[in-house]
């Protein structure tokens, strides 16, 4: 299996990655390519690759021709000197047929592979970071709307004092969970604070502009087909895959430095009043120094294909076990959703008319309402805990 057929740079290798991403899965594709553009660590792991794929491509020429020059003194003195010129290049065909270049080649298709995994764990990082974020904006704003509500019951319950409506037990439990909800608001907004902060760091330490909203969520539509889809770029399975490209590439090479090598040269004897010039062909037979290297290099290859093919079985229960999870975390989000959309307002109102009618006191109105604020706060939970799943489901794909 040869997932890479054109040698291309390693940055323009990982933009086509990205932009290959299945119907852009991310949640929040914009945040994510500009983290992926400004995150440290993951540039470093860019230039760390392409210094490997530099360095793989260096020493592939032909070895460095030799030249020597040799004067020998006659002895005794009535003998000529005699100068000898000696030229040799050689030749084998592990270079001349390309086969080294190939390795290193597929060396250099190994470490982008190898970045492609870095990236995808920097993105699933990024997403879920991206997710409690919105979870920590959307639960200061219920807090918020808590501490509202119970600053104006603290309010109205002076004047309910005053007049002896409500007695001093219920106006101070009204007066304690304002204080309580004005702690609870400091505390939401730090958790803000801290998720934006953890985004800042992972964007290299430049602001991130997040709505805090939940975004549109969709699902596989059929899991067969997507998860084919997602097996394509699953960076593990793309390490692998290189890996055996690799090792099938090294055992062309083998071969290759099985055969014999050979060099020619020039020669020249310079001796007074005698000079003799000519060409000289050598033949290298490597009967010993490339025994067993054939065999071991096929092995690799296919312990490497064993592996795929381990791995991609693997990867299909993975992918099934979070499937299913998502799915099921989905629908407990959507169940609580309708049902606060349902009952929330219709709930609100009963409890302030019967408030106002005398039929509950204050504080089974506190009491209400914390209930009800608890079962929002559930919903929020739900709705971050399904997303954070699906981010697992799609994290080959962010």
């Amino acid at each position: 299996m040869k997932r890479f057929s054109v040698y291309t740079p390693l940055l323009a290798g990982l933009l086509m990655l990205a932009s290959q991403s299945v119907c852009a899965q991310s949640l929040y594709t914009a945040q994510l390519r500009e983290i992926e553009k400004n995150n440290p660590v993951l540039r470093a792991a860019m230039a760390g690759a392409e210094a490997q794929r530099a360095d793989a491509l260096t020493g592939l020429t032909l070895a460095d021709p030799e030249v020597s020059v040799t004067h020998l003194f006659g002895v005794p003195s009535e003998v000529p000197d005699e100068t000898d010129i000696e030229v040799d290049q050689s030749f084998d065909f592990a270079t001349l047929s390309g086969a080294k270049r190939k390795v290193a080649e597929a060396q250099g298709r190994v470490a982008l592979a190898g970045t492609a995994s870095s990236r995808a764990e920097l993105m699933l990082q990024a997403e879920k970071a991206l997710i409690e974020y919105t979870f920590r904006v959307q639960m200061l704003k219920e807090v918020q709307r808590r501490h509202d509500r119970l600053h104006s019951m603290h309010q109205a319950a002076e004047k309910a004092l005053a007049s002896g409506t409500i007695t001093q037990l219920e106006y101070n439990s009204i007066e304690l969970e304002a204080l309580a909800a004005d702690n609870e608001v400091a505390l939401a907004e730090i958790e803000v604070q801290n998720a934006l902060m953890e985004l800042q760091v992972l964007n290299g330490g430049q602001p991130l502009s997040v709505a805090g909203e939940w975004p549109e969520v969709t699902m596989p539509a059929d899991f067969d087909s997507w998860l084919a889809q997602v097996s394509l770029q699953s960076p593990e399975m793309m390490v692998l895959e290189a890996q055996v490209a690799q090792s099938a590439a090294e055992v062309n090479l083998r071969r290759k430095e099985g055969l014999p090598g050979f060099s020619v040269g020039y020669r020249s004897q310079l001796v007074k009043g005698d000079n003799y010039h000519g060409f000289a062909v050598g033949v290298t037979l490597p009967l010993w120094s490339n025994r067993g290297r054939v065999k071991a290099a096929r092995a690799l290859q296919t312990a490497g294909e064993l592996e795929l093919e381990s791995v991609a079985s693997q990867l299909r229960l993975t992918k099934q076990m979070q499937y299913n999870r998502a799915r099921s975390l989905e629908k407990a989000s959507i169940d609580l959703q309708k049902l606060y959309a349902r009952i929330g307002e219709k709930n609100q109102a009963y409890l302030q008319n019967a408030l106002e009618k005398g039929v509950i006191t204050t504080l089974d109105y506190l009491q209400q309402q914390e209930d009800f604020s608890g079962h929002y706060v559930k919903y929020l939970e739900a709705r971050r805990d399904y997303l954070l799943a699906r981010a697992d489901l799609y994290a080959e794909t962010l």
